[in-house]
């Protein structure tokens, strides 16, 4: 199993406090009324929505994990319905909204603000050459104002760093779309079916991919992860830590210490509230682990 670095400690309570957004009630509520919801786009909308006027080509190289025909059923013609500016405004006025009912006074408690300002100097510290994600929700302008608000946008750009590393180590192990979602399935850490019809493959595709892991020796007759397999994966979730390091070793182990103690408060409360599903492979990693 991976060690457990500062940036996986990290991972795992950033994680529950930036997945608000996507099972809010409230976002529910502005989707429909923008018509995003029928369409089938909420999510791609808002997560993409700072990088512009994104084409789906662009949308499915930098999401990584989607089916391209599930994407092109969203992308471009979302933005007939909303524009990325207001896409932008939308998802931050609902991240506002659910940690307020989530968090309720606790909102206007002063580490709050301090774990805003930490995380604020563990973006200033990130490294986004080549992490495309990462580097337009840098540049996104929240106002300054509510903390809460300010630390999700900060939030989000250092899951979005992860998440642009973790892509590349993909790569560079020759790991394709659809067969990370079969490794990730095949070492039980996420129901297959989920995986595969949340993330629009067929299940010729997924069968396909299964069956190239299983001819390289990772995935074993009956879908899970042989010893090789294992070994893989824990090669390439290590080398996303050490490919998600540079915020937090910017930021000092001290600070970075402090803002993982604020944060797990936060998402200890959240999950309490029922903000994020913690079903294994359902949402966030959630309750933290020695290791992954």
């Amino acid at each position: 199993m991976p060690v457990m670095t500062a940036a996986r400690r990290l991972w795992q309570v950033i994680e529950p406090v930036h997945a608000v957004l996507y099972f809010a009630p409230e976002l529910t509520t502005a989707a429909t009324e923008s018509g995003l919801a029928s369409h089938g786009s909420t999510y791609f909308a808002c997560r993409a929505a700072p990088l512009g006027q994104a084409t789906a080509a662009l949308v499915t190289a930098v999401f990584y994990g989607f089916s391209p025909t599930r994407v092109i059923r969203s992308v471009p013609s979302m933005w007939e319905l909303i524009d990325p500016a207001t896409a932008l405004q939308l998802r931050t006025s609902v991240a506002d909204a659910a940690l307020r009912r989530l968090l309720g006074p606790a909102t206007a408690n002063p580490m709050i603000a301090r774990a805003a300002e930490l995380a604020g100097r563990a973006v200033d510290g990130a490294e986004t050459a080549g992490r495309p994600l990462a580097a337009a929700n840098a540049a996104v302008e929240v106002a300054a104002g509510d903390a809460h608000v300010l630390l999700w946008q900060a939030l989000t750009t250092l899951r979005e760093h992860r998440g642009d590393g973790h892509c590349t180590a993909l790569v560079n192990a020759g790991i394709g779309p659809c067969e990370a979602h079969v490794l990730r399935a095949g070492s039980g850490a996420a129901e297959p079916e989920f995986l595969r019809t949340s993330r629009g493959w067929s299940q010729q595709e997924w069968a396909d991919a299964a069956e190239q892991l299983r001819i390289r020796g990772w995935l074993s007759s009956d879908g899970l992860l042989t010893t090789s397999g294992n070994e893989i994966r824990d090669a390439y979730e290590s080398d996303t830590d050490r490919l998600a390091a540079s915020p937090f070793e910017k930021l000092g182990p001290d600070r970075t210490e402090e803002l993982q103690a604020i944060l797990r408060q936060l998402a200890t409360a959240i999950v309490a509230a029922g903000g994020v599903p913690v079903e294994r492979g359902l949402g966030s990693p959630w309750p933290p682990l020695e290791s992954r």
